[in-house]
């Protein structure tokens, strides 16, 4: 499993606010990691964010993770004034090491995931269909508060994902229903 946190319209701050917004993600990030009990495998940063292989992790933890993280972004003040989106992609996580002897993942969950993230707006919590349908399962009352969104494209045209977007206190405090292709 993959989650994807993404610093909104990063590339639109200045040096400083960039740096003071990477930095301050990363305290939050491990802060609620410790608070929740999580070992993410691997936690690599990607720039304006971070991408987390949860292998052996539960669909609920990652979403509940998710859910913490954006309430303590949208609702703290904190000293770093930035948005983000979630993602949260089921599927193989590989882990190795690149040519810099830096950790890393890869796999198709990994891609998918950048993907879909690309396609919710600030504040959003995005799913794709293989981690609602797992958490459809294993709890009805947070299958409850996801709502089917559409259909992303893929990076090929024959690929397409359905997506589902969270709705719930983070919708009351921000979230906004990711754009793109919708379908009925």
């Amino acid at each position: 499993m993959v989650v994807l946190i993404d610093i909104c319209s990063f590339s639109e701050m200045e040096i400083e606010k960039q740096i003071a917004s990477v930095l301050d993600l990363q305290k939050v990030c491990l802060d609620l990691m410790k608070k929740h009990g999580l070992s993410f495998s691997e936690r690599i940063p990607i720039g304006d964010g971070f991408i987390f292989g949860m292998n052996g992790q539960h669909s609920v933890e990652a979403l509940n993770f998710c859910i913490s993280l954006q309430k303590k972004i949208l609702m703290g003040f904190r000293k770093a004034r930035y948005q983000i989106r979630c993602a949260i992609n089921y599927g193989n996580v590989f882990e190795y090491t690149d040519i810099n002897g830096n950790a890393n993942i890869i796999g198709d969950a990994v891609n998918v995931c950048a993907r879909i993230a690309a396609k919710s707006n600030p504040g959003s919590i995005i799913l794709r269909d293989t981690h609602y349908n797992i958490l459809s399962e294993i709890d009805h009352r947070l299958s409850q508060k996801v709502r089917k969104y559409g259909v992303v494209n893929g990076k090929h045209s024959d690929e397409a994902y359905t997506v589902y977007y969270y709705v719930d206190e983070i919708q009351a405090i921000g979230n906004r229903i990711p754009y793109g292709r919708r379908t009925k």
